[in-house]
């Protein structure tokens, strides 16, 4: 959840957005999984300032709570948005059939509603990826993990996501990391979950960067402009669609994670 660059836009049907991705490229070196390379709190180490060790489990139920209730509005965000591009869909090739129909009220509208849905959608994912980060991190850091059974660094719950290439799988590699250290071992069923929640949220990243490339040219023929827009638009609602359904999968995946940290915990 996916970071997202892809709404930069003006008022302008020849420049419309794109629905973004759920993915950060920062620059930067993330931190280590080797012996004091890197941010966390390897088995033995000492909670440091800031720790979640200690905290209570309703302290990591309170911000998977919040982390549900953000991507269940932004599902209907997204289910708002693809009538919103189906529509423009509709319209855009009615005009690029019938010129004379074009209508310049109905082109403000939609831009108009195209620009806000890019601004919420830039809103929604901020929150979305920082409340996610802070619940991935602060369970990964918490007292409840068997600490012998991770495998990286509590840090990588953050900087996994923002080092490139390697983002491209250790946000998952941190989701399968907690829900080994809560049962002390690899979990037998929510794997599959796990690796097409993060398989969706892949494909609505690379799928938006794609969509950019559908874009007409500024000098564009009317008609060629109108055809090109609408291909534009039916990029966007199968991207609304994605997103719709990567938020779907993610709500079942911090549902799967809490259940297993309501189990009891492996013997220390």
């Amino acid at each position: 959840m996916t970071t997202s660059d892809q709404h930069a836009s003006d008022s302008s049907l020849t420049t419309r957005p794109t629905h973004g991705d759920g993915h950060g490229d920062g620059p930067g070196d993330g931190p280590g999984d080797g012996p004091g390379d890197g941010p966390g709190d390897g088995p033995g180490a000492q909670p440091s300032l800031g720790s979640t060790a200690g905290r209570p489990g309703g302290y990591r139920r309170h911000i998977a709570q919040t982390v549900q209730g953000l991507l269940g509005l932004y599902l209907l965000i997204c289910l708002a948005e693809l009538a919103l591009y189906l529509w423009s869909v509709t319209t855009l090739r009615g005009w690029a059939e019938r010129p004379g129909t074009y209508d310049l009220g109905t082109a403000e509208t939609l831009d108009g509603w195209t620009l806000a849905a890019a601004f919420t959608d830039l809103a929604m994912i901020l929150l979305i990826g920082v409340s996610f980060i802070v619940w991935l991190y602060s369970t990964h850091r918490s007292d409840r993990m068997y600490r012998p059974a991770l495998r990286h660094r509590s840090g990588w719950a953050i900087g996994g996501w923002f080092v490139p290439v390697l983002n491209l799988w250790r946000p998952l590699q941190m989701v399968n990391d907690v829900r080994r250290g809560a049962l002390g071992h690899d979990p037998a069923t929510g794997s599959g979950l796990v690796a097409t929640w993060w398989g969706v949220l892949l494909a609505s990243s690379f799928a938006s960067r794609a969509s950019l490339a559908l874009m007409p040219a500024e000098d564009a023929a009317f008609v060629a402009a109108m055809d090109g827009l609408a291909d534009v638009a039916v990029a966007d609602s199968v991207l609304a669609a994605t997103d719709a359904l990567a938020c779907v999968l993610a709500i079942a995946v911090v549902r799967h994670v809490s259940g297993l940290l309501a189990t009891p915990a492996p013997a220390r």
